[in-house]
């Protein structure tokens, strides 16, 4: 073996390890960080404490941290601003409860479903962000050249004209009134017979 060939494949090894390093990295998503802001009155965080002490005992160590904001806490507002200041997305808001949320991939998420166990278990884990969901639909739906075929295009493209408002809705024409039936004529008077002409008198001689 060539001098030097043996510490050129350990560099190419170490260079190969690092990129492979780096774009793992990339790939990582963020910890997901769960939070509630509740009220101890509140009836609804009441109805859901149950399920929420069960999610925070199935989340320890799935997740990064679990957040637990009370509206009688003097932090709160201090909490609440840190969290909007510190992360992207959604606003929090300390006026109404309870509030779920989670901050994944830097973005603040708030929960709008089912406050079961099982909801909002599935909501944490769940891939798919309200962005993403969004520009799938935008791609599906603007643009038409993914479609086979020419009638499916244009089915699309008139879907489009619709939604982007340059449709223009036929109204039916409203159906003509029928004519009023005309009144029969009277009938004509039937004519005077002509008085005869009097004979002419004969000439004088």
């Amino acid at each position: 073996m060539p001098k030097g060939s043996h510490k050129s494949n350990k560099n190419h090894k170490k260079n190969t390890a690092r990129k492979t390093a780096k774009k793992q990295n990339k790939t990582i998503k963020k910890p997901i960080i769960v939070g509630l802001i509740y009220a101890e009155w509140c009836g609804h965080c009441k109805d859901m404490k149950k399920d929420w002490e069960n999610l925070t005992i199935f989340l320890k160590g799935k997740v990064a941290k679990i957040h637990e904001i009370e509206s009688a806490d003097a932090d709160k507002e201090s909490k609440i601003n840190n969290l909007n200041n510190k992360y992207s997305g959604e606003r929090l808001q300390g006026n109404s409860f309870p509030v779920i949320f989670k901050i994944k991939n830097n973005k603040i998420q708030i929960y709008n479903g089912e406050r079961d166990f099982e909801s909002m278990k599935s909501w944490v884990f769940s891939e798919s962000e309200p962005e993403d969901v969004l520009e799938i639909m935008e791609k599906r739906v603007l643009e038409p050249t993914e479609y086979n075929g020419n009638k499916a295009k244009s089915m699309v493209m008139e879907f489009l004209k619709r939604i982007r408002g340059g449709y223009q809705y036929n109204t039916p024409k409203s159906p003509k009134s029928p004519k009023s039936p005309k009144s029969p004529k009277s009938p004509k008077s039937p004519k005077s017979p002509k008085s005869p002409k009097s004979p002419k008198k004969p000439k004088k001689t």
